[in-house]
This record gives structure tokens, C-alpha cells and sequence, in this order.
């Protein structure tokens, strides 16, 4: 169930870390 292509896959992954430290950010500024 990806929408996007395998070559952006990387990219994604990158941009993993800041995603999930920006969820977890938004998680605990209640």
C-alpha cells in the first residue's frame, strides 16, 4: 500500500528521522 515510487523510497528514509522526531515532538507538546 505505497503511493510512491521505489525511487523516492530513499529519500523517504531519509526523511524519516525528522518525521518521526516531529511526531514525537507534537506527542509530548500536549
Amino acid at each position: 500500500s505505497r503511493d510512491f515510487p521505489p525511487d523516492s523510497v530513499p529519500n523517504f528514509e531519509k526523511n524519516a528521522p525528522k518525521r518521526l522526531a516531529r511526531a514525537i515532538q507534537e506527542k509530548f507538546h500536549t
